[in-house]
């Protein structure tokens, strides 16, 4: 054994809680100089014999150099006796010790079961208040310190304390400049490979909870980006004691799987895109005795996560011993249905734990698969005639049906271009197969059908549910895309971006039940919802809404002739034409539009915006102003939407069933949420009837209402219903993304002056200016060709936070797009923000700039370009205070983006600013009649 000298130094022990006590100044002479030496030494006593003192003085005590220590004792080991130093006692307990008397004298070890009190690095120990540990020398000269880093991580501190962390916990470290020891507990019921020997006594609880917890383990260490490297059963190892290490857990009723030794392991950052690795997991690859992938010993990159989930599902008696385990089944007469169901739960059971294996496709070596599959296709019962032949040959034939679902399963799972032929053709046989022994039934008595009808049963059931899987698996796959737990709540559509530039513009999002493929390429959204718009059509159902009371409203409807009508409704106002010619709506849009200048300047210019907004769309859909009597009622149902409609805030939108759980429960508590928040008929109702009404009279003024009323005449009360729905889309939609704009100009604009001061000297040169007012006049909607600068900021507003970031449909039926299926009634939703925000058409999507807005965007509504132009002309927009200048800009997250709550104020251009619109208001009030009160 190569050997040195260590350098004396001070060493401390780091407790659980962080504190550190003075061991030992003093270091052994002679020791290995690595830990390859150390471990592959003659005799490690002697060395281990140097640190005796120095562990006792940390209050750890080395077990005796006893030859009887060495033997490793059966799994049910007797109680033996042996001497030990300072009268402390060893004690290792483990399941299958009743009636055993245990000595308890002081002086004596107990139970010694399962281990070597020797390893080479490692030595069996006993702490001061008894307990049996085992200490391991981890770092020596420096080699060793990302083993030791990644114990500290995830064995020691609130991740050690995880119930679905099984690494093995740390309950010390010894730490010196040159050396390092951990000390962990001592576990005596050996590894998963002695738990398999032993499944014939195990419960088939047990057997299926301990490969769950290991599975669990390899999941949680990679989950923080670290690979084990050495996943064999051998370091997987079992307490079988019903209690935990840590007495901060609550204890389990099932034996407990600990993952150990993470000398091979890797520790990836947490943004790495390549976390491939080569060679093997030693430093000597000829000393390799695992079994090993070909990209090891080729020395090509490989995944060492995928590597862990092979090394534990293939080369451990887990897998290997499968088969034999299966060809054991024996068929014992008349008891046969309760053992069939027995074994049928063992086997899907196992089937569901190599599911539970999907995201690493890495279960064994998928070259191998075909002859597996066809030795378990062999029968190993000879043909006969008899009836207890059949019936043999029968249950045979439903344990192959089970066999052949697990495999279709895991080839779904593998997506691996191995002998599909083969398996297409086995499955194809077995209606042929099934035939033929219904054929020699027909020759059997009355009495020997009652013994095969459940058989028979298991045959049908399991036929059934292999059709159903082929019929599923072998469809198109869905767009490939991340699994998530639920839909983040904030901005939603930025993390939907970040995951696309990985995942490509078509991506599956799958949370809980609900599937959403999103869609971030504008040529995919143009084939998919302007080509296909016949299948597209449909909108996604929103439960929240509904019990809201908002299933008339036009973007909540199904397609029908429901949605038909609303879009009559909406087309036949909601056009350019109209709003700009049909009784004087353009000089109604300018009367509003410096109105909102004078409130701007006057109060708080965010708030004046909402409330403008508000009278103007009130006016526009009855031809009243409402505001004042139903404003606050339709500004909390327009809350309250956006709040339904926030992703992954109400269960209920996942899973329906939610709407029936009782009030007390907040996230799913959707049925009382819905019934003190419908609101909405009582907000909508009346305006409608009093427009009907002041029509009756004479009286009417031109209106949304009235216009649809006057063009379709005689309608329906169902229709009338749609109407009102519709006069509400209007409401909800022109009342939000109108104030999201506006507001958005005001935030961007006070961050950006100098994009105001480029704005104001287009305007000057278009309109002309004077000495005293600036401009020489107000812009009107005919100098808008004449504004492209004016014109492309409005386009930036809209592009850096598009009102609307989320666009959803859902097709009326199953479609296939690229290659990947898109399911009838899956959410088809277009991320809008993504587009806008796409670095190959915008080089800095991320900075606000009107010069690279794009031509032929999103138009702006003409009252956004009249508020823009006019105060762009006549103010320069500011923050309110300093404070306010250095604010975060953050968006509110709902059916439309907001800005949240902000300060700014108008500061006049010149000084005769205010007579200048005071004179423009008094025009336009003298010719444009005011609408009457509600």
């Amino acid at each position: 054994m190569a050997c040195g000298r260590l350098s004396s130094s001070t060493v401390t022990v780091a407790w659980p809680h962080n504190c550190l006590v003075p061991t030992f100044t003093t270091l052994p002479h002679i020791i290995p100089l690595t830990l390859s030496d150390w471990r592959n030494g003659d005799d490690d006593r002697d060395v281990w014999g140097q640190f005796g003192d120095i562990l006792q003085d940390a209050g750890i005590t080395i077990w005796p150099d006893h030859p009887k220590y060495k033997e490793v004792m059966p799994l049910q080991a007797k109680v033996e006796k042996f001497p030990v130093p300072n009268g402390y006692s060893f004690v290792t307990p483990h399941r299958g010790l009743e009636g055993k008397e245990v000595s308890k004298s002081p002086g004596t070890a107990r139970e010694l079961t399962r281990f070597e009190y020797t390893n080479d690095l490692s030595r069996a120990a006993c702490l001061q208040n008894g307990q049996d540990v085992v200490v391991r020398i981890v770092v020596l000269k420096g080699e060793g310190r990302k083993y030791l880093e990644i114990l500290r991580k995830i064995a020691t501190g609130p991740l050690g304390l995880l119930s679905s962390n099984h690494t093995l916990p740390m309950l010390k470290e010894i730490a010196g400049d040159s050396a390092t020891f951990c000390v962990f507990p001592m576990v005596g019921g050996g590894n998963l490979r002695n738990a398999y020997d032993g499944w014939a006594k195990t419960s088939a609880g047990d057997i299926l909870d301990m490969v769950m917890q290991a599975l669990e383990g390899l999941a949680f260490i990679h989950n923080l980006n670290i690979a084990h490297r050495d996943a064999f059963c051998d370091n997987f190892i079992v307490q079988w004691q019903p209690e935990s290490l840590y007495t901060m857990k609550v204890p389990t009723s099932r034996p407990r799987v600990y993952l150990i030794d993470f000398e091979t392991a890797l520790a990836s950052e947490p943004d790495s895109s390549n976390r491939t690795c080569v060679g093997f997991p030693t430093d000597e690859p000829e000393e390799y005795t695992r079994p090993a992938i070909p990209e090891m010993r080729s020395g090509q990159p490989y995944d060492p996560f995928k590597v862990d989930v092979w090394q534990f599902a293939m080369a451990s008696p887990f897998a290997r011993h499968l088969h034999p385990w299966i060809a054991s089944w024996k068929i014992c007469e008349y008891r046969m249905p309760r053992i069939a169901l027995m074994q049928m739960k063992r086997y899907l059971s196992l089937a569901v734990l190599f599911i539970i294996c999907r995201p690493n496709r890495y279960l064994f070596p998928w070259r191998h698969f075909p002859a597996v599959l066809l030795e378990l296709n062999v029968s190993c019962l000879p043909p006969a005639n008899s009836v207890e032949a059949l019936r043999q040959r029968t249950y045979a034939r439903s344990t192959h049906l089970i066999t052949a679902i697990m495999i279709l399963l895991i080839y779904r799972v593998s997506m691996s271009p191995w002998d599909t032929a083969t398996l297409v053709a086995w499955v194809q046989d077995l209606p042929r197969e099934a035939e033929i022994q219904f054929r020699q039934l027909r020759a059997a008595s009355k009495e020997d059908l009652l013994v095969l009808v459940p058989y028979i049963l298991i045959g049908l059931l399991s036929t059934v549910f292999l059709r159903f899987v082929a019929v599923r698996l072998l469809r198109r796959p869905l767009p490939p895309g991340p699994k998530v737990r639920t839909i983040p709540p904030q901005e939603p559509w930025k993390l939907y971006h970040a995951w696309a530039r990985n995942s490509g513009p078509l991506m599956t999002i799958t949370s809980l039940s609900q599937q959403v493929i999103l869609l971030t390429n504008l040529d995919t959204v143009f084939e998919l919802f302007e080509k296909r718009s016949l299948i597209y059509c449909n909108r996604p159902r929103w439960p929240m809404a509904d019990l809201l009371g908002r299933q008339d409203n036009v973007g909540f409807t199904q397609y029908g002739e429901r949605l038909r009508k609303g879009r009559r409704f909406l087309h036949s106002a909601l056009n350019e034409r109209y709003l700009l010619d049909q009784d004087g709506w353009g000089d109604f849009l300018v009367a509003h539009s410096l109105a909102l200048l004078r409130m701007m300047v006057e109060g708080d210019p965010r708030e004046a915006v909402g409330k403008l907004v508000e009278t103007m769309i009130v006016q526009f859909a009855y031809g009243r102003d409402f505001a004042a009597q139903y404003g606050e009622l339709a500004r909390q149902v327009q809350a309250q939407t956006n709040l339904a409609l926030q992703p992954g805030r109400w269960a209920v939108n996942t899973m329906p069933i939610c709407a029936f759980c009782p009030c007390a429960l907040e996230h799913t508590s959707a049925a009382g949420r819905a019934t003190r928040s419908s609101s909405s008929g009582r907000s909508r109702a009346p305006p409608f009837e009093r427009v009907k009404a002041d029509m009756a009279a004479g009286t009417a003024q031109p209106s949304f209402v009235k216009h649809n009323l006057e063009e379709f005449p005689n309608m329906s009360k169902a229709d009338e219903r749609i109407l009102i729905g519709a006069t509400g889309s209007v409401y909800d939609a022109g009342v939000s993304t109108t104030v999201a704009t506006l507001t958005s100009f005001l935030l961007f604009l006070s961050r950006h002056p100098a994009v105001q001061d480029k704005a104001h000297a287009e305007l000057l040169r278009v309109l002309g200016s004077t000495f005293s007012t600036g401009v020489a006049r107000l812009p009107n909607f005919a100098d808008r060709t004449d504004l492209p600068y004016v014109d492309a900021v409005i386009q930036e507003i809209v592009r850096y936070n598009p009102p609307v970031p989320l666009v959803s449909h859902a097709p009326r039926k199953e479609d296939t797009f690229a290659g990947y299926r898109v399911p009838k009634g899956t959410w088809v939703t277009a991320n809008i923000w993504s587009m806008l925000h796409d670095e190959e058409t915008y080089p800095d999507p991320d900075t606000f700039d009107p010069e690279s807005a794009c031509p032929g965007l999103h138009l702006a509504s003409q009252l956004t370009f009249l508020v823009v132009a006019r105060t762009l002309a006549l103010y320069t927009i500011v923050p309110a205070s300093p404070a306010d200048a250095e604010a975060p800009i953050e968006f509110a997250t709902g059916l439309v983006a907001a800005p949240k709550p902000f300060k700014v104020r108008l500061v006049p251009r010149s000084g005769a600013t205010e007579e200048m619109l005071a004179q423009a208001l008094a025009e336009v009030e003298a010719t444009v009649p005011a609408r009457p009160p509600a």
